[in-house]
């Protein structure tokens, strides 16, 4: 069994996290994210030990060359365009519904993991844009797809934030 490309970017963000926030306490330690982390980048060492280097087939970096940045950018738009288009209006009221429920509950530490889960989409999005295929191609085939994989993670976010409605609850008469 393998920790798949995204598994792999949210560890590497939440490890990310946890060293910006150890600079941030100035502890003696910053070994936390490397415990955290340790089971993607063994893999990643075993798969480079034993298969080599694999060629990205279905991204196009050249994209990032200087020279092509205005062909990036138009990718970027044509992304941006079909996310509002598409994935956006297509769950309009639940995201709405989340994002009430944001606003109006109290936060409980789970901030890191939510900004995680929101650079992980846009993660998803930028990996569109440099589709091989057009950019809606990438969003159509697995934007739905990778970002519902979120769901638990942002479940746990939800939950955290819900505890306040089960002590009002338990603290009626």
């Amino acid at each position: 069994m393998t920790i798949k490309q995204e598994g792999s970017l949210f560890v590497a963000l939440l490890a990310l996290w946890l060293v910006g926030r150890e600079i941030r306490s100035q502890r003696a330690s910053h070994a936390s994210w490397l415990f955290f982390a340790l089971p993607s980048l063994v893999q990643a060492a075993v798969l480079r030990a034993l298969r080599g280097p694999v060629a990205r087939r279905d991204f196009d970096l050249t994209l990032l060359a200087p020279r092509r940045l205005p062909e990036w950018l138009g990718r970027w738009r044509e992304v941006l365009v079909h996310l509002a288009r598409v994935e956006i209006a297509a769950a309009a009221l639940p995201l709405m519904g989340l994002v009430l429920f944001l606003v109006l509950s109290r936060r409980r530490g789970e901030g890191p993991l939510l900004v995680v889960l929101a650079v992980q989409t846009g993660a998803y999005a930028a990996a569109a844009s440099l589709s091989v295929f057009e950019p809606a191609w990438g969003l159509e085939s697995a934007f739905a797809r990778t970002t519902l994989a979120l769901v638990p993670a942002l479940a746990l976010v939800l939950g955290a934030r819900a505890a306040f409605l089960t002590r009002a609850a338990n603290s009626d008469p």
